[in-house]
Parts: structure tokens; C-alpha cells; sequence
């Protein structure tokens, strides 16, 4: 039974005794091949109440007033409570048993420790008078449920019944905010498996927050349908070893290989974590921001490990990082930085990904960013042309089409037709040259994914290299781009 405990928890000092993390749970067993799992039969009501608190349990019936012996459902510290009296009974068996709350799951490397395992979780429950639930006991299996994983032969997924309740949502009532709000929060259980779930699921959290917008509009019920496409082709996460190393990338994925020296074939992806900053911050800020918020999502795979490698593609941090003891911080944001990687404790590598590799993404935030630094373009599908491109680009992918893109992203943040100094624009014909060269890159765009690029790049009037390098000398990062971004209001 449960009751409305709301204004007695409204008033009840909150027990600060935290619950183990269930990351780190995961990473701790997934890596074993033999599973068992119990559930305590009503766990809360094998606590008993201390006496000065059962009259404050109370509550009514048809015969009067009843008062609970036990620790009742709904209270506002009964989770804490029983976390502490489970991590007090198995003290001293965290290598082999995880328990959160009132889930114990026994986890080992073959059957014969798993046997001994079992002997030393039973008598702790014969010790403690701990019941169990005979039903809910699932003994020497390889995978298992746990957590809201599926966990087994080193890898980890979700289950299928919270893919299910995602994907079965009602989608009429989320354009209230308490249901999307809880659909959200279903979503949390997959962020590890979604990369870039933030900038995905962005518009959405905007319509919860207090501030945002309420109504849906069309373009957040296309995201909420991608959202429950992806949510049915999510892959199996690979659990890193002990003796493995780590590999941090700054756009939010977490990978390892089994030696440091092994070749990128042997990485596999363990984690993506998500986030956020507010758009005013410059690139270079941006690129710091996410260098820390992966190392802090990311933290339970590398803190028992005696190097770390992170790869990112902006070259001033690397620099300065490299150079760290001959350079004095004069910036906030370098001093942060510099705290921030001393504090792990451990050795960290830098690793710059190539132009080459990474080409793509840095022309498109480099477009983002003089959109945001230089014009608001008028209400147009020319957004739409973009996505509509690069769509076709991830279709049909290949080194030419990549290029090209590439290419034509370039021309489109580093076009000169509204900036040049020869003439002098009014503001109504400034506008008009911006949307004329907009949508004029944007159909270059399109129709250059359907035709095949020229060998010969002398017949333009800059080649592919020049093009590129004149992108890279107004808008790199080595020149902090960032620092004269006008902030966005």
C-alpha cells in the first residue's frame, strides 16, 4: 500500500546519503560472465520504524487511525534509509555484489567463483534476516537485466520494455509539459546511446523549462519522430576492460582499444555523453567547454587508468596545452582549463584530429558561427536546402561528395558578396545580396551532390586548396575566432 505522505515529506529534513552511481555499477560487472539477482521481498518493510516516528505515519481507515510498524512506500528518505542498512550488510563484498536499494545482483567471472559468491550473499541475508523474493531471483545467467541495461558478453543495451514505453508514448499528449517532461526523463535512460542527444532533444527541453515556449510546433514533432526511429536502432556498447586504454573525444564519444599503441581499427565505443552551452560563448570557450564536459561525463572509464588520450580538433588548446608550463594564463578560461586537467590526477595526452578528418564539421560551425556573428537571414527554406544536402551526403557517402560539400560550406561562410569594401550597400540591398548568395551556395550545394566533381580544379577561380585555406584565415580557431563573436541576445 501506498499513501500520500506530501505534506509530512514537505516537511521532513531530506537524508543527504547518496545512491551508489549506476554508471559506475555497470562499468564495474559488465565485464564478468556469470550473473545472479535478487530482489528482497517488500524490502522497505524489513526495516522496522524507530518508535518516535510511527505516529507520524498514521492514516485513516473505515475503524479509525492505523500507524506503520515497518518503513512504509512514500516516504520522502526511505530510499536513502535502505541503501544505507544494504551497503552496511555487504560491506566488504563490492568486488563481486552490487546493490542499489533493493536490487542485489552477484556478479562473477566463472561458475565455479560464482558458487562461492552466492555461499558468502546468502549467509549476509541469513545474518541480516533479509527475505527474498523467490520469484524475482534469476541464478547463473550470462546476460541479465539490471539498471534499465541488458548486460552480457562485454556488452551493454538498453532493455527492451523502456525502447517499448519510448517508442509507444502517446504522441497527443506530450503537447502537454507534465507528459513530455516525463517523456524526456525516459529518454535519460538512453543517453549513453544517442550520440549528440543534446542538440537533438534541445528544442524539446526548451518547451520545459519556464521560460520556453509551450506549443509544439512542426519541427519539434519531426524531432520527436527521428527520436523514436533512432530509439529502435540503438547499438550495443562495448564495456571496456580493466587493463585497457581510454580515448576521450571532444565531441562527446568515449572509446578504447586493448594497448595504447594499437591502430584506431581495435577502437571500440564504450559511452556518448551529451550537453549544451548557451551560443554567445566564442569557439574557443565552446572547444574548453567541451574538452571538461567529456572528461567530467566520462570520468568512471579513465580514473583507475594511468594515461589518458583526448583527440580534438581545435589546435589552440592542444598548443597551449603542449606548452603549458612555459605559458602564464592571463584568461580565465585557460586558468579553468589548466585546474580542470591537473585535477585528474592522471597523465593526459592530446591528440589533434587532422583538417582532413574533421573538415565537414569544422565548415559547418564556422557557417553557424558568422550567421550568428553577422546577420539574421529573413524567414527561408534555405536551412532545409542544407539538411536536405548533407542528408544525401550521409546516404550516399564517398570521398568526392565529402569534398564537395566541404567545399561548398566553405564558399557559403567565407562569401564576400555582402562584405566587400568596393561599394557602398544600403541596408535593404545588403539584406538582398546576403539571400541572393545564400540561396545561389545552397543550390550549388544541392545540385553539386548529383554531379560529378572536376579533376581539374583550374578552371575555377580558386581551387578546392585555396578555397579552404582562405576559409581557414578568416574563421580558424588558431586565430581566436571567438573573441570579437558579437553576443547574441
Amino acid at each position: 500500500m501506498v499513501f500520500n505522505y506530501k505534506r509530512l515529506n514537505d516537511n521532513t529534513h531530506k537524508d543527504q546519503y547518496s545512491l551508489p552511481g549506476i554508471n559506475t555499477i555497470i562499468n564495474k560487472i559488465g565485464n564478468c560472465s556469470v550473473y545472479s539477482k535478487f530482489d528482497p521481498k517488500s524490502g522497505f518493510h524489513q526495516v522496522a520504524m524507530h518508535p518516535d516516528s510511527i505516529p507520524w505515519t498514521a492514516f485513516l481507515v473505515p475503524n479509525g487511525l492505523c500507524e506503520w510498524l515497518v518503513m512504509p512506500f512514500g516516504l520522502k528518505n526511505v530510499p536513502a534509509v535502505f541503501q544505507r542498512k544494504m551497503d552496511y550488510c555487504f560491506k566488504g563484498t563490492e568486488n563481486f555484489i552490487a546493490v542499489y536499494i533493493d536490487d542485489i545482483l552477484v556478479f562473477s567471472k566463472n561458475n565455479q567463483e560464482h558458487a562461492e559468491h552466492l555461499k558468502i550473499m546468502l549467509k549476509i541475508c541469513k545474518d541480516n534476516e533479509l527475505v527474498l523474493s523467490p520469484t524475482k531471483m534469476k541464478i547463473g545467467v550470462s546476460t541479465i537485466d539490471f539498471l534499465g541495461a541488458t548486460i552480457g558478453n562485454n556488452k551493454i543495451q538498453l532493455q527492451e520494455h523502456i525502447i517499448k514505453k519510448i517508442s509507444e508514448f502517446q504522441e497527443d499528449s506530450l503537447s502537454e509539459t507534465k507528459n513530455l517532461r516525463s517523456w524526456l526523463g525516459l529518454l535519460n535512460y538512453a543517453r549513453n546511446y544517442i550520440p549528440n542527444m543534446g542538440k537533438i532533444l534541445g528544442p524539446l527541453y526548451a518547451k520545459v523549462s519556464p521560460t520556453g515556449e509551450r506549443r509544439m510546433n512542426a519541427q519539434d514533432w519531426k524531432i520527436v519522430a527521428e527520436v523514436k526511429k533512432i530509439i529502435h536502432n540503438l547499438p550495443k556498447l562495448s564495456i571496456p576492460p580493466l587493463n585497457c586504454f581510454i580515448i576521450i573525444e571532444t565531441d562527446g564519444v568515449c572509446k578504447w582499444k586493448p594497448q595504447q599503441f594499437d591502430n584506431k581499427s581495435h577502437e571500440q565505443i564504450c559511452a556518448y555523453a551529451r550537453g549544451k552551452f548557451n551560443p554567445p560563448k566564442s569557439t574557443i570557450d565552446a572547444e574548453i567547454h567541451a574538452v571538461m564536459n567529456s572528461l567530467d561525463k566520462f570520468k568512471i572509464y579513465y580514473l583507475d587508468k594511468n594515461q589518458l588520450l583526448i583527440r580534438s580538433d581545435c589546435q589552440a588548446i592542444i598548443s597551449f596545452y603542449n606548452k603549458a608550463a612555459q605559458n602564464k594564463p592571463s584568461r580565465v578560461r585557460w586558468i579553468s582549463f589548466t585546474d580542470f586537467i591537473t585535477g585528474l590526477g592522471i597523465p593526459v595526452t592530446f591528440e589533434h584530429i587532422n583538417g582532413k578528418d574533421n573538415s565537414l564539421a569544422d565548415a559547418l560551425s564556422r557557417l553557424v558561427c558568422s550567421l550568428f556573428a553577422g546577420w539574421q537571414p529573413p524567414t527561408t527554406n534555405w536551412l532545409e536546402q542544407v539538411e536536405k544536402a548533407l542528408m544525401e551526403c550521409i546516404t550516399h557517402s564517398n570521398q568526392a561528395t565529402y569534398q564537395l560539400v566541404t567545399l561548398i560550406i566553405s564558399t557559403l561562410s567565407t562569401s564576400k558578396s555582402w562584405t566587400s569594401s568596393s561599394q557602398k550597400w544600403s541596408k535593404e540591398e545588403s539584406e538582398c545580396l546576403k539571400q541572393q548568395s545564400m540561396n545561389k551556395g545552397c543550390t550549388n550545394f544541392i545540385n553539386g551532390l548529383t554531379s560529378k566533381p572536376s579533376k581539374d580544379s583550374s578552371n575555377s577561380t580558386w581551387s578546392i586548396p585555396s578555397k579552404l585555406k582562405h576559409s581557414e584565415k578568416r574563421t580558424t580557431r588558431d586565430n581566436y575566432w571567438g573573441d570579437w563573436l558579437s553576443k547574441v541576445k
